[in-house]
């Protein structure tokens, strides 16, 4: 995948899907998510968004593979090879179109010790 140019293809997002993204990130960092929770979180998210790739991209065994249903090299486990192999292009994804966000979380038992818990999800 170095020096190659890779296309993912998305679906427009509405403004309730852009709320509910930020939402769930909210509701993960009030519950003192770990870094690695997420960016579960946001991997799900792109998933839900991610509609194709351009054929070629991504290979199997060596043979070029498509996310079109109708390509004689459609592979039905697409999105969950890009999961597991590039993991990074749909964490990239997600700060392109849901926007990249930052919060800051004050743990009430931080709060106490006048302590602040930082947290950025971008």
């Amino acid at each position: 995948i170095s020096d190659s140019e890779i296309t993912l293809f998305y679906k427009n997002l509405t403004n309730t899907e852009r709320l509910q993204f930020r939402t769930a990130v909210l509701n993960q960092l009030m519950k003192g998510a770990e870094p690695e929770d997420m960016n579960e979180l946001q991997l799900q998210w792109a998933e839900k968004i991610l509609t194709g790739i351009n054929k070629g991209d991504f290979k199997v065994e060596g043979k070029q593979i498509s996310s079109d249903e109708k390509d004689k090299d459609y592979y039905a486990g697409w999105k969950g090879l890009i999961k597991e192999s590039a993991p990074e292009f749909l964490l990239a994804l997600v700060d392109l179109v849901y926007d990249p966000i930052s919060y800051r979380v004050t743990n009430s038992d931080n709060y106490s010790q006048n302590k602040a818990v930082d947290m950025v999800v971008n």
